[in-house]
C-alpha cells in the first residue's frame, strides 16, 4: 500500500490530498514523524485543509507533542469549525490533559453537532465518572449503548456505574 501512495506523488507533487493519503498510511505503519512531515507537505501545498489538520494532530499526539496536536485540531476547526472529528479528538485530548472545563465544553458542542455519534457519549461519561460525577456519567453511557448496541465500552461502564452505586443486580446483569 505504501508503494501504491507514493507514485501519484512522483506524478504530481502537488497534489495535497495525494500526501494527506501518504500520511495516513505512514500513521498505519507506525512512521509517526514521517507521517508529520507528509501532513506537512500537504498544508504547505493546501494551507486551508482541515482532514490534513487534523490528521497532523493525530500524529502530533501520537509523539507526545500534546499542545502542538491541540493547535493542529483548533487550526482545523478555525477552518471548519463544524469539523466533528477534529472537534472529538480535542475534546479528548483535553480530557487527557486534565483540562476538564474545556474538554467538556468541546465534548457538548459534538454532541450538539452529531448527536449520534456513540463515541463521544462514551468519553464524555468516562471523564464525568473519573472526576466521581457519577449521576451525571450513567445518561451518558446509557446513550452511547442506546446508539451503538453492541458498545462493550458502554456496557461496561454503565456496569460500573451501577456497582459503584451499590446496584450489584443490575450491575451483573450488564455483564450477561
Amino acid at each position: 500500500a505504501y508503494a501504491s501512495f507514493q507514485h501519484p506523488i512522483r506524478l504530481r507533487p502537488n497534489l495535497a490530498e495525494a500526501h494527506l493519503e501518504l500520511g495516513v498510511v505512514q500513521e498505519l505503519r507506525g512512521k509517526h514523524q514521517a507521517a508529520v512531515d507528509s501532513y506537512r507537505q500537504a498544508l504547505r501545498l493546501r494551507p486551508s485543509f482541515p482532514e490534513a489538520l487534523n490528521n497532523l494532530g493525530n500524529a502530533l499526539k501520537s509523539l507526545g507533542k500534546l499542545e502542538e496536536a491541540a493547535d493542529a485540531y483548533r487550526a482545523a476547526l478555525r477552518t471548519n469549525p463544524a469539523f466533528v472529528e477534529a472537534l472529538y479528538n480535542l475534546a479528548n485530548l483535553l480530557a487527557a490533559q486534565g483540562k476538564v472545563e474545556e474538554a467538556i465544553a468541546r465534548y457538548r458542542e459534538v454532541i450538539q453537532l452529531k448527536p449520534d455519534f456513540a463515541p463521544v457519549y462514551n468519553n464524555f461519561g468516562g471523564l464525568l465518572k473519573e472526576l466521581g460525577r457519577l449521576d451525571e456519567a450513567l445518561p451518558h453511557f446509557e446513550e452511547a449503548l442506546r446508539l451503538d448496541p453492541r458498545s462493550a465500552a458502554a456496557m461496561n461502564n454503565i456496569g460500573v456505574v451501577l456497582f459503584a452505586r451499590q446496584c450489584f443486580v443490575e450491575a451483573a446483569d450488564m455483564c450477561r
